[in-house]
């Protein structure tokens, strides 16, 4: 029985073996100018749970170093560092943003909070006033000079948006299955960037790929499974 239990991990340690092995001379590297979007979706009202998680990415990126004019924040206006609420219009001009200020030498990160859905055959992220479809975000970041992007997706069906996002030297990050839908999403990527036991190639530092397999142990026995698209 122990090791049959013992199988799920082993097959996960060593992904991430190899995943870091890939990836571990790029993530060594620190480069300017940064620049990170947070956008919490305010869609039906805003989620408690999402909001919490939001305000914990945005300390961990002042933690990192990042001053609040690297970070455009949409999310609750009562929030500390808010940048406006996540309507289309900010949205947009965040994405303009990062397109004029992201360099070949930057590593943008994306965060977004939100359900995907499937509207009219397109794949869609929904805001308040209006919808926004993921291929209209992968077109904002064709349009974006990087060395490499993470983006990070919370919510029901996040990996519906992951194929049509992914890219070149571009990271998606989703939260669960493209046919798993939650009353609450148990991933939390700050918890395991903050978490020492998720440096897996005992370089010092927790990379966001790094974080992405501590929570998918975290989230081992549960029926949520987060998943990865990487180009």
């Amino acid at each position: 029985m122990w090791k049959k239990g013992c199988v799920p991990i082993l097959f996960l340690i060593g992904m991430i073996s190899l995943t870091q092995l890939i990836n571990s001379e790029a993530d060594a590297v620190v480069t300017m100018p940064r620049c990170a979007i947070i956008i919490v979706s305010d869609h039906n009202g805003f989620d408690e749970n999402e909001l919490d998680k939001a305000d914990q990415f945005y300390s961990y990126l002042l933690d990192e170093g990042y001053e609040s004019d690297e970070i455009k924040y949409l999310t609750q206006s009562s929030k500390i560092g808010c940048d406006g609420a996540p309507n289309t219009s900010n949205i947009r001009s965040s994405f303009e943003w990062l397109i004029n200020t992201s360099a070949s030498s930057s590593k943008p990160v994306i965060y977004i909070s939100d359900h995907v859905k499937w509207t009219c055959g397109n794949v869609t992220f929904h805001f308040s006033d209006g919808n926004i479809n993921a291929d209209t975000i992968d077109g904002w970041l064709d349009q974006t000079d990087y060395q490499e992007l993470t983006m990070i997706l919370n919510g029901n069906r996040s990996a519906l948006a992951g194929p049509d996002l992914s890219g070149l030297d571009r990271d998606i990050i989703c939260s669960m299955r493209s046919t798993q839908s939650f009353g609450q999403d148990l991933f939390n990527i700050t918890r395991s960037l903050k978490d020492n036991s998720a440096d897996f190639n005992f370089d010092g530092e927790v990379s966001y790929i790094e974080a992405y397999w501590k929570e998918k142990l975290n989230l081992l026995f549960y029926v949520q499974e987060p998943q990865l698209y990487s180009g």
